[in-house]
């Protein structure tokens, strides 16, 4: 373990062939919030549907088995990065480009269902469950990611279950972030697609900066690339505002 003052208990206690000793080509969030794209931004070789929005955990596996259609303004998800109408002056206004917007989410909609129905990439998808030390107060809106993690670990199953028979997908772990040590004896591996990961940081405010610590650090990411970016991967990081591509 190294001395950065994270404890990633679990990362340890893996079962043998686990996510960790595999390679993957696609890293793809599952929300709950932007910290997984933040987190993803130094290992994404393309942008997806919930890069940057606000997920509910009961909103994915409907949007999955739809296969993302109408995904943008009406799956359920909370959309905080979109595009806007830009004045004579070249600033952005407070008027919603609904075409603009609509086309970009659209366009990755479909990039990811190509992906997973051909089942030929590796795709390392990431859940992680928001838990600032403020998102406990009752009436902070994070509350409504605030379920039990056997919950959580249940919508998953449903998510996994419909990649694997509605996609026809083999190809996919997901990765389930959390950092409730409380919760840790009780989970086990039930659907070996899934793994559950502490993530406890000490003193630190968490979100992206537990992510990038521990997934940058234990995942390998291979060198295939399948989209062009308007700008190149291997120079620059992609922006935590809304990725044009």
């Amino acid at each position: 373990m190294s001395n950065s003052g994270w404890v990633v208990p679990n990362f340890y206690k893996a079962p043998q062939n686990s996510l960790f000793d595999k390679e993957f080509d696609y890293f793809v969030s599952l929300g709950h919030r932007c910290c997984v794209g933040q987190a993803l931004n130094y290992m994404r070789k393309s942008s997806f549907p919930f890069d940057w929005q606000v997920t509910k955990m009961s909103a994915l596996a409907s949007i999955f088995k739809n296969e993302f259609k109408n995904f943008y303004p009406d799956s359920g998800v909370d959309f905080a990065h979109v595009i806007y109408y830009q004045d004579e002056n070249n600033q952005e206004t407070d008027r919603i480009n609904e075409e603009a917007t609509y086309e970009i989410y659209n366009r990755r909609s479909k990039r990811l269902v190509k992906l997973i129905k051909e089942n030929e990439r590796r795709l390392l998808f990431v859940r992680h469950k928001y838990v600032w030390y403020w998102s406990k107060h009752p009436d902070h809106a994070a509350q409504y990611d605030a379920n039990p993690v056997d919950y959580d670990i249940q919508q998953l199953e449903e998510v996994s279950d419909i990649l694997k028979t509605q996609y026809g997908n083999d190809k996919f772990e997901i990765l389930y972030v959390y950092q409730d040590m409380n919760d840790f004896k009780e989970l086990g591996f039930k659907d070996k697609h899934i793994t559950p990961v502490v993530v406890k940081p000490n003193n630190v405010r968490v979100e992206g900066n537990a992510m990038c610590s521990a997934i940058n650090s234990f995942v390998n990411l291979s060198t295939v690339q399948d989209f062009d970016l308007p700008y190149g991967f291997e120079q620059y990081k992609l922006t935590r505002n809304i990725d044009i591509e």
